[in-house]
């Protein structure tokens, strides 16, 4: 059988491998870098030339005929632009990587990165792995890889306290994914079987899609279930708060999507998750407008943006709320990298955190302020950026949906659009104080920012560009023909 899909999970593997023997820094971060573009490249050079579905099972097993397994991975119109979203900024944060970890290694007092960057391309594998499964199980062994990495490198790499810090989210990760694997493990009791390609004919109980819910809504950091999640973002190391933010509880959005989506029609349930998110859309909008630590302020975002997530699955149209979350995953996830790459500019060279320590940045590091100002445009729907897109979509999805729906459940869904000036508001607040303004500290010696750190931003400000500019080819690769 000619493969298609399953070397994009080995090849991170397999440079993992080869990463942890290596005892040169340099060489790892170049293996590192290299094998996400190779990831990149091959996903190009593939796919993208094929038509979807792709379905590809590896392994089956039965077990004396009662239960089947098979190793399924596929592509299909919900995960395309998930992936390509994952595929295309890991890249770029590798590439940034390099002397910001060099640093953070030497104030920790460990002498080799292979460790950080082992985890990493781990890590990587996980988050396509829970992308492209086809499978409940093969869903939870990669789900289970991205937690206990993503525990490890903050154990190992994180700043304050950063051994309670991993500890907490270890344990909130492990009560989600319990309620994760209950709950898709009741879907084999009904469905008689793991493949995802069924679910959308199964008929299930509502208390399973409850149990989900749940599980996913602690992945998300949803509001009631986000308590883990300020601290993780923030003393996480800043190259893989880039990852965790964005990418990795976006795909906990992408399990709701996967597993609720298909009876999102049963009202009750599309009320408790528009309610989620309308909550999740101001406290973290409020959280982000009282914090001072900037990092601290992106992760309460992230709250506010997961959302908006939860804002469009709540939505009961299966052709838009498949692109309107799908592209804010896209949006938010450029947005919110360059938002953390350009304050670990601020922790790498000034050592500084605090948003009401600094100003004039753009004045010290051009790149760095412009990062603040795309990164936040962005996520408050401005042009020429993809953002604008996205909350274009998600804006249409609720107005084409919501008036159909009985009375509370429209206000409800206009509150939320209403709260979307929340990320305008905390978006300003730290471009006035952090970026414009008169130079301060006055009297710290500026560093010459590392080129790679430089590229890494032009990178990802070009693609949240082109992303604004072609959103019908990306559009196009969900759905086919896009019925607007």
């Amino acid at each position: 059988m000619i493969t298609i899909v399953v070397e994009l999970v080995v090849i991170p593997v397999v440079t993992a491998v080869a990463v942890f023997n290596i005892r040169n820094d340099r060489l790892a971060y170049v293996a590192s870098t290299a094998s996400a573009v190779t990831t990149l490249a091959y996903l190009i050079s593939t796919y993208l030339f094929k038509r979807l579905p792709i379905v590809e099972n590896y392994i089956e097993v039965a077990i004396g005929g009662h239960l089947e397994y098979s190793f399924s991975l596929g592509i299909d119109g919900l995960n395309v632009l998930v992936l390509i979203t994952v595929l295309t900024l890991l890249p770029s944060i590798y590439l940034y990587s390099y002397e910001y970890m060099k640093h953070r290694v030497e104030e920790l007092g460990k002498t080799l990165l292979n460790l950080f960057y082992g985890l990493m391309l781990l890590n990587t594998s996980g988050i396509i792995g829970v992308v492209v499964s086809y499978n409940v199980v093969t869903f939870i062994v990669f789900y289970e890889l991205v937690v206990l990495t993503s525990w490890a490198l903050i154990y190992f790499y994180g700043y304050g306290n950063r051994v309670s810090v991993s500890f907490t989210y270890l344990a909130w990760s492990l009560i989600g994914s319990l309620f994760i694997i209950v709950g898709l493990s009741s879907i084999y009791v009904y469905a008689g079987t793991f493949q995802f390609n069924v679910l959308d004919t199964a008929v299930l109980p509502p208390w399973i899609y409850y149990i989900l819910l749940i599980g996913f809504g602690i992945k998300m950091g949803l509001f009631g279930m986000h308590f883990w999640l300020p601290p993780a973002h923030a003393e996480a190391p800043t190259p893989f708060s880039a990852v965790l933010s964005p990418l990795i509880i976006g795909i906990g959005g992408y399990g709701v999507l996967r597993f609720i989506g298909p009876v999102v029609n049963y009202y009750e349930l599309s009320v408790i998750i528009l309610v989620l998110g309308l909550a999740s859309i101001i406290y973290g909008g409020l959280g982000a407008l009282l914090e001072v630590d900037i990092k601290r302020i992106l992760a309460y975002s992230s709250i506010s943006h997961m959302g908006y997530l939860a804002l469009t699955l709540s939505m009961q149209d299966p052709v838009f709320n498949v692109m309107a979350f799908s592209y804010h995953y896209l949006a938010h996830a450029y947005a919110k990298a360059i938002l953390f790459l350009s304050s670990g500019i601020l922790i790498y060279s000034l050592n500084i955190r605090n948003i009401r320590l600094v100003s004039g940045i753009l004045h010290k590091y051009r790149l760095c302020g412009l990062g603040f100002i795309v990164g936040f445009l962005s996520l408050a729907g401005l042009p020429p950026f993809a953002g604008f897109i996205s909350k274009l979509l998600i804006i249409l999805t609720v107005l084409k949906t919501a008036p159909e729906m009985p009375t509370e459940f429209y206000v409800l869904s206009i509150a939320a659009l209403i709260s979307m000036m929340f990320t305008i508001a905390y978006g300003i607040r730290v471009i006035k104080n952090v970026v414009f303004g008169s130079l301060k500290p006055e009297d710290i010696v500026s560093i010459e920012l590392p080129l790679s750190m430089r590229f890494s931003l032009i990178i990802i400000i070009v693609m949240l560009v082109i992303t604004w500019l072609i959103p019908h080819i990306l559009l196009e690769l969900l759905i086919g023909v896009i019925p607007i």
